[in-house]
């Protein structure tokens, strides 16, 4: 049986025509089962359950040319995710260790990671990365994830300048899971986080996109305004020589109610039928 042709097209990332390959928008490294050979769970938004065996590849996308520029994003980035511990898959033989901030056990904690500048340069870019990714992939599972077509046009400039990406590009902050939980699928997506009234300053609401990838969190600002001053804020990727990573244990998080929802799904059909 011959295997399907690729086709020929423009490379969304280059501009440069060529022979489309399957691209990945989120690294297929970071997107393992929990256990080898089982599918991954992904919550359809109401929809139905969803099985997975691969993260989503869109063959519409890039070249190999374009391909291999994300790869080699993908590759630094997944190295600093690893050494510093920030995924799931990096904490054997040994878990990170995070500072509780309340005396309960199951309360926020924190990490204070030193952070070199080529660190910060290569999760931020990694992080626009897919978020370029998401917006410029024709998937229906990538169609919440809109933007002006000059910032997505800023992102693509982004990813291929060797220059370290503008910090008020989408400034980044992150969130571990600090205890395992199940591995799923989850499309990055648009969202508005509140940030409560303290120290005198009034609470506003911050239009974020969401990304989340074996048991980490970022939260990419559309305004950089909302997270100044930007620059030596240890809270950003990309902006210090530390980074502070906020934690929270996975049963306490949106990961665990939206694992929920696949489990109902999976047993019960979208959210809001009937029960049989």
């Amino acid at each position: 049986m011959m295997g399907q042709r690729s086709k020929r097209g423009t490379c969304r990332l280059t501009g440069k025509p060529g022979l489309l390959v399957k691209s990945h928008i989120i690294p297929k490294a970071l997107t393992r089962p929990s256990e080898a050979g089982a599918p991954l769970l992904q919550s359809t938004k109401g929809q139905g359950f969803k099985r997975r065996w691969s993260s989503w590849f869109d063959g519409d996308l890039v070249t190999r040319e374009g391909e291999d520029i994300l790869s080699e994003i993908d590759d630094l980035a997944i190295k600093v995710l690893r050494n510093h511990k920030l995924i799931w898959s990096a904490w054997l033989p040994f878990k990170p260790a995070f500072q509780k901030l309340t005396p309960f056990s199951d309360g926020p904690s924190l990490r204070q990671l030193a952070f070199s500048q080529s660190e910060g340069e290569a999760l931020h870019r990694f992080v626009l990365s897919i978020i370029w990714r998401a917006a410029a992939s024709n998937l229906p599972d990538m169609s919440d994830v809109k933007i002006d077509s000059n910032i997505e046009e800023r992102l693509r400039q982004a990813l291929l300048d060797n220059a370290p990406p503008p910090l008020e590009l989408f400034p980044t902050s992150v969130t571990q899971l600090t205890t395992l939980g199940e591995v799923h699928n989850q499309t990055p997506y648009i969202d508005v986080k509140r940030q409560p009234a303290m120290l005198g300053l009034a609470a506003k609401d911050m239009r974020i996109l969401r990304l989340y990838i074996d048991g980490l969190i970022f939260h990419s600002h559309f305004d950089s305004k909302d997270v100044e001053p930007l620059n030596g804020n240890s809270l950003i990727i990309g902006a210090s020589d530390k980074l502070i990573v906020s934690g929270v244990t996975y049963e306490r998080s949106f990961q665990y109610e939206n694992l929920l929802t696949v489990a109902y799904e999976a047993a019960l059909g979208p959210l809001g039928s009937p029960i049989k």
